[in-house]
């Protein structure tokens, strides 16, 4: 399957995320750098839909876990004195806040809790969650050293999360 066939892929079986108006709210708040937690998430979840597509694991949990795994809808940036604590919480929290919105699967629920390890003491226990917390370091470190449009040109063409949008509406 080609990179544009599986970008459609994607958008078809995480649409209904993306315009949810939790996961959207997450455009509020900075994560890394200039990077808002939406459009990290987005990254990190069609990283690891790709790899676990790639890999013939079960890519739709991988994809969902990884929009939801930094749903923690608050603004770490205004206060730094809580930030060494976020680092080792904000998994938990970012559960509960799944969970009050979504169903969730057993694979979701381990992607996101365990998203932190090693930081934290959750273990990743499936694939799926491996990939997702290898993707989510992968992704920090393109956005702290100001690489994510560069990134995500390369992956989606010229306006990554555009296309998303745009094959999800069929526009």
């Amino acid at each position: 399957m080609s990179f544009n066939n599986i970008l459609i892929s994607y958008c078809e079986d995480m649409g209904d995320l993306i315009y949810s108006v939790p996961i959207s709210s997450m455009k509020s708040f900075r994560q890394h750098g200039t990077v808002n937690c939406f459009s990290h998430s987005l990254l990190v979840s069609y990283l690891s839909y790709l790899l676990a597509f790639k890999f013939d694991l079960d890519y739709i949990s991988a994809g969902r876990g990884a929009l939801m795994h930094d749903m923690f809808l608050y603004d770490t940036k205004k206060d730094f004195s809580k930030m060494p604590k976020h680092l080792v919480t904000h998994a938990k929290v970012a559960l509960f806040n799944a969970k009050e919105n979504y169903v969730l699967n057993k694979k979701e629920e381990n992607i996101i809790e365990s998203h932190m390890w090693p930081l934290s003491d959750i273990l990743p226990n499936t694939k799926e969650a491996v990939i997702v917390n290898l993707m989510d370091k992968l992704s920090m470190i393109i956005e702290c050293l100001g690489l994510y449009r560069y990134v995500t040109k390369r992956i989606g063409g010229s306006d990554f999360k555009s296309k998303v949008y745009a094959k999800i509406f069929n526009v």
